[in-house]
């Protein structure tokens, strides 16, 4: 769905806790634009799915499968963060990967690149972990990261204190 039609059902079904999970790729290969982000509340947001895309295959044969590393492919995603803070929104950032190739190596070096190159974006962030049900090396994770199975999220942040944090279920594709 686009970024408008996740916004408009959202809104119709008038309930006061909907919200909407833009995601960076999805708005990309949508062809929603990015400068919507502009025009929404921080607060009606609940979680902003973050990747980027890279500049082949073309933008109507990407699919889920194609999303790379913050900072590896084409979109805007530095605009973005700065949307999002600048409309207030205090929520987590989901690095959402997808990509079959990441499967192969190591989860928790794949965590650290992606947290890296997601930091890199000079965001102030605050690291929360995020349940995760298909991870290759459980173990790993659970030691590094204190939690049973997990990938990295990142909580945008314009205080010193936490961003409350609701769990919830992620399922690998």
């Amino acid at each position: 769905a686009r970024l408008g039609q996740a916004a408009a059902i959202a809104l119709d079904a008038d309930h006061p806790q909907a919200r909407i999970i833009p995601d960076a790729f999805h708005m990309y290969i949508g062809e929603s634009g990015f400068n919507g982000l502009r025009r929404l509340q921080g607060d009606f947001i609940a979680i902003f799915q973050f990747n980027d895309a890279p500049s082949s295959p073309s933008r109507s044969d990407l699919e889920d499968k194609h999303r790379v590393f913050p900072g590896d492919g084409i979109l805007p995603l530095e605009q973005c963060l700065r949307d999002l803070r600048d409309i207030g929104f205090e929520r987590c950032v989901s690095l959402e990967l997808y990509n079959p190739g990441y499967w192969k190596r190591n989860p928790l070096e794949v965590a650290k690149e992606g947290r890296r190159k997601t930091l890199a974006h000079g965001t102030p962030v605050h690291t929360v972990a995020r349940r995760f049900d298909q991870t290759r090396n459980k173990r790993t994770l659970h030691q590094a990261l204190g939690v049973d199975h997990c990938i990295v999220m990142l909580a945008l942040q314009r205080t010193a204190r936490p961003v409350p944090f609701m769990p919830a279920k992620i399922t690998q594709r």
